[in-house]
């Protein structure tokens, strides 16, 4: 029982709560020791805060001193809920909060309170009655300005519940239905087809102007009736809700009433429907916003992206809230101006140029504006200016933009302003006139299509510094009290301190959703574009992209990337620096082929470059985007203010394919692993501090944590050795030991000392087959290759090919030819073709696309020479000065093994590119960086011994190799090289199984069915 000396001196503490955040808190109502809710509840908080929306926290404290004080203070705020259940105080969240030791006079207790880094954790009541903790364990830290920020954060989204989000959702849905695709000017409206996503698309427009009606109202209650107010008095009517709407258009609110205000207006042709449509979602609205229209009108931007199947169809999903958080929170961490002085707070220039719904927009607002009340403005007071000068957000999309003006205008909902800087972009065929059609011949006589009409969005700001834009039918755009005519955006080269982006990265090559017809270009195939069209906006973006080329001398561009590296592009044009560069991009980004470029342009004009990734065990859970299974990452990089000279390095490849290995003066970078996607934007927060907080030193990793509890790792590398989605620290440790550029060696915990282990590069040791267009052409060129490739039936052939997967017959070292060809033809020219590609046929081959849960190689052997196809392409081992075609089959032995021991595994595993659960794939160009066992630095014995071993190996049947763990075929394998061919000791073996066991129980590796797989015991 404490001390009346400790109660009096905490009661000194508490009440200088009050004091403390009357500046941070204006208009709360902090009440220490609050003898009323004493009196509702038979039990006293040492402080009560209420926010102005109605969020009510309970606060207990106490002095730290050791376990039993801390357990006491968790006690009383863990059980908070279930004390006043039912008893007239409806609390949200309880605080549980350690002073620190010391005691203070009380004349100075506020004072110290101020400046005193105190531990603090959250509690948030479940719907079993019991309570959740936030961080799970120990305690979050901060002074009263982070608890302050808490306090708001908590407010703002308390009435964001998952029964208010299917509240939402459900109403939309009706308001959709009762629409029933009848209403076709509404779709042209918001530059939709006319079909069921665009009236979902409507009623979410609706229903978020009739939950910020709400707002409007609190603000002006003489001019303006909330939808209660008209529901109470029977105006419910559509004629009565234009009517209401038009007044609160003359006050302002043009982003979010005036698209809505001329969808109603459409409707009213069918007055009933219309009449309908605004009572059901007047009802909808009154619900979901009864407790906190603020926080309630946040749904519409959250719910919207869920709402827009034709974004999916670009592959530009919906960022998730706490995902946009996350990056937003990682940027803003990264500017640096003086947060005390408002011009150099309002000077600042933010964008997204793919904005969508505005969801990294607005939290990189909701982080400035922290920033700004910790260095003691006023949000408010700048509110004007940062609308109308600094967020600058463009996308393709007319309905969505009106979301990010309105998003960002709910920041302050009684505040007006004049102008916003959110676009809608020029897409398609804007101009009839000068349209894409008729069809044109370009200077060969060749029939192609005539690009000069057509606009394709933000991109067109690759060339130019001002664009104008469109909305409706018009040159406008969205501003606080209607449309402006002949509007622009503007943005400069190098004059965005942050350019924060989830852009499209459709590959040209997909075209699995079915509901479109005619994608001959799928990342102009929205809105209905015909081929033609797509073929010219197509055309349109080649053309900027030359011209940026020529403009810029660098571009990072690449089709097979999708449009991710497109839109990098456009940020490296528009940053500063000493800007940065903040987005969501596919997985592949850190590995990929056609990532290569912008990995350069990051080595060699970025600095302090973050990867943050998920390892996440759950089903579509490694994605910071709604709607999709691709893996993601969030990439983050400062621009460098003066950019470093160039060291070296050239081509590695000797071929068209861009290289990795361009070596620039470039430093490592910071790769942040997370085990599942932050829950709340809250916990988002929180790990962003953690990581900008962290100090590494190259080659290491730390746990991230929050309190006592992990939420990953952070490690520090080199970008050519990739830990991203690796969620044990352990087995990212044994990858970065076997990857070490100094030599790669493996850390034997128990018996403390490091062993060596003698690998190099594949490409050190002979050259890599072919690609396998030059085997075969495909179906669109079946000539463009040396043969015609038919299925194997049996029997001896001129030319053996293995080509594809087939994992019932990859099950042992020996893998049987699955095809054969035959030459093309037989002039000279198509002889010595075949003649030349033969030349690379070996029995060597390696897997380029390795599926870990059902293929057990990642490299085998054919019974004969054979050339190597799209799955297994062919390497020839061969010594210097050897002929062309020579095979060195006292190599091949010890490569082949190492390839299918674990640590072989492991290598590729973490070399390879892992944008999909279960797979590591690699391609013609990476393939020689994969680390092998190098034949060179062993003996003839051990070459020997080698050889030995294989056939022991060579008829023995491997499980799949996320198995390995389960496998003794491949342990008895593991065994045979470390201890039998390289000599190490038992200590070794343990070590390799405890890293074997990491290594297959990682998220990426347990997709799929690790236990019915066949295998020989011995």
């Amino acid at each position: 029982m404490a001390s009346k000396s400790s109660s009096a001196a905490e009661a000194a503490y508490n009440g200088a709560w009050q004091t403390v955040l009357n500046t941070k808190l204006p208009g709360w109502d902090v009440a220490p020791e609050d003898e009323a809710t004493q009196k509702k509840v038979g039990r006293r908080p040492d402080v009560l805060v209420r926010s102005p929306e109605g969020c009510v926290v309970w606060v207990e404290c106490k002095f730290a001193g050791g376990k039993p004080r801390a357990d006491a203070v968790q006690s009383q705020a863990s059980s908070v809920f279930a004390d006043v259940d039912g008893k007239g105080l409806d609390v949200h969240h309880s605080l549980a909060v350690l002073y620190p030791e010391s005691r203070q006079a009380r004349s100075t207790v506020a004072g110290f309170l101020e400046s005193s880094v105190l531990q603090f954790a959250l509690y948030t009541p479940s719907e079993d009655g019991t309570s959740e903790r936030f961080p799970a364990s120990g305690w979050l830290s901060g002074d009263m300005h982070k608890i302050a920020e808490l306090l708001r954060h908590q407010a703002g989204s308390f009435a964001k519940t998952p029964r208010l989000e299917q509240s939402f959702v459900q109403a939309v849905e009706d308001g959709a239905a009762m629409l029933g695709c009848g209403f076709p000017k509404v779709a042209e409206l918001v530059g939709q087809e006319n079909c069921e996503q665009t009236d979902q698309m409507v009623s979410a427009i609706c229903l978020n102007a009739f939950i910020f009606q709400h707002v409007v109202a609190q603000h002006h209650p003489n001019k303006v009736s909330s939808p209660t107010q008209m529901k109470a008095d029977g105006e419910t009517s559509a004629e009565d809700v234009l009517c209401m709407w038009k007044k609160i258009l003359v006050i302002n609110y043009y982003p979010i009433f005036g698209i809505a205000r001329s969808c109603v207006n459409e409707m009213s042709s069918n007055t009933s429907k219309a009449s309908g449509f605004c009572k059901k979602l007047i009802k909808a609205s009154n619900t979901i916003a009864s407790k906190n229209p603020i926080a309630a009108q946040t749904l519409a931007g959250d719910m919207f992206g869920h709402l827009i199947n034709d974004r999916k169809f670009l592959a530009s999903f919906y960022t998730l809230p706490p995902s946009a958080a996350l990056l937003a929170e990682l940027c803003v961490n990264r500017v640096n101006v003086d947060w005390s002085d408002k011009d150099s707070v309002t000077g600042l220039r933010a964008a997204d140029f793919a904005c969508g719904t505005g969801a990294l927009l607005t939290a990189a607002y909701r982080q400035l504006r922290q920033k700004m009340r910790r260095g003691g403005l006023n949000p408010r007071d700048l509110h004007q200016t940062m609308l109308e000068d600094v967020f600058v957000g463009a996308d393709i999309m007319p309905a969505a933009v009106h979301i990010t003006a309105a998003a960002l205008s709910a920041a302050h909902p009684d505040k007006d302003y004049t102008k916003t800087e959110t676009h809608t972009m020029r897409y398609g065929d804007y101009n009839k006139e000068l349209g894409y059609n008729p069809k044109i011949k370009n200077k060969k006589g060749a029939i192609e299509t005539n690009p000069k009409g057509v606009r394709v969005g933000s991109l067109e700001l690759l060339v130019e510094d001002t664009v104008k834009t469109l909305l409706g039918g018009g040159d406008t755009s969205v501003t606080a009290k209607g449309e402006n005519p002949d509007t622009e955006v503007t943005a400069p080269e190098e004059s965005f301190d942050i350019v924060v982006m989830n852009p499209p990265y459709t590959k040209p090559t997909n075209h699995a959703i079915e509901s479109r017809q005619d994608k001959s270009h799928p990342n102009f195939a929205a809105f209905g574009s015909d081929a033609d069209l797509q073929k010219a906006m197509s055309k349109r973006t080649d053309n900027l992209f030359r011209q940026f080329q020529t403009k810029t001398g660098t571009s990072v561009r690449d089709g097979y990337a999708g449009m991710g590296t497109d839109f990098f592009d456009l940020a490296h044009a528009k940053v500063k620096p000493g800007g940065t560069s903040g987005f969501v991009l596919s997985a592949a980004m850190p590995t990929g082929k056609s990532w290569s470029k912008l990995r350069d342009l990051l080595a060699r004009e970025y600095e302090d470059v973050l990867v943050v990734s998920l390892s996440s065990d759950k089903a579509g859970r490694s994605s910071f985007s709604a709607s999709t299974a691709m893996n993601e990452i969030l990439l983050i990089a400062t621009k460098r203010e003066k950019q470093p000279a160039e060291i070296g390095g050239s081509d590695t490849t000797g071929g068209t394919e861009p290289s990795d290995e361009t070596d620039w003066a470039e430093q490592p970078w910071t790769w942040a692993t997370l085990d599942a996607l932050p829950a709340t934007i809250l916990e988002s927060q929180t790990i962003a501090e953690t990581i900008a907080e962290t100090d590494l030193e190259e080659g290491k990793t730390k746990p991230m944590k929050i309190g006592e509890t992990e939420y990953g790792h952070i490690t520090k590398c080199s970008r050519h050795r990739t830990p991203a989605m690796i969620r044990s620290r352990e087995v990212v440790e044994t990858l970065l030991n076997l990857t070490n550029p100094a030599g790669a060696f493996l850390d034997v915990k128990r018996a403390g000392n490091e062993i060596s282990l003698p690998l190099c590069k594949l490409g050190e040791l002979g050259k890599c087959g072919p690609v396998h267009r030059t085997i075969w052409g495909g179906k669109q060129n079946p000539d463009g290759g040396g043969y015609s490739l038919y299925d194997y039936k049996g029997g001896k052939v001129h030319f053996p090919v293995l080509w594809n997967h087939d994992n019932t017959e990859e099950t042992k070292l020996v893998v049987p030819i699955d095809k054969y060809g035959i030459r093309v033809s037989n002039t000279k020219a198509a002889k010595t073709k075949a003649a030349e590609v033969w030349e690379t046929a070996t029995r060597l081959h390696f897997n380029l696309d390795f599926r870990f849960t059902s293929q057990p190689l990642a490299a085998c052997l054919t019974n004969e020479k054979a050339l190597g196809g799209r799955a297994w392409p062919s390497f020839t081992l061969q010594p210097g000065g050897k002929p062309r075609d020579f095979e060195h089959m006292n190599w091949v032995y010890p490569v082949l093994l190492w390839a299918n021991s674990t640590l072989g595994l492991m290598t590729f595993f973490i070399q390879g590119t892992r944008n999909q659960k279960g797979r590591s794939n690699l391609t013609i160009s990476r393939l020689p960086k994969l680390l092998v066992l190098d034949p060179r630095q062993l003996t003839d014995q051990q070459l020997r011994l080698a050889k030995d071993i294989y056939h022991r190996f060579e008829n023995k049947t491997f499980k799949p190799a996320n198995m390995a763990d389960q496998d003794p075929v491949r342990q008895k394998l593991d065994e045979a090289l470390l201890s039998e061919l390289v000599g190490h000791d038992q200590s070794v073996m343990e070590e390799l199984e405890t890293a074997r066991n990491q290594w297959c129980n990682e998220p990426h590796l347990r997709s799929g069915n690790r236990h019915t797989a066949n295998s020989e015991e011995s």
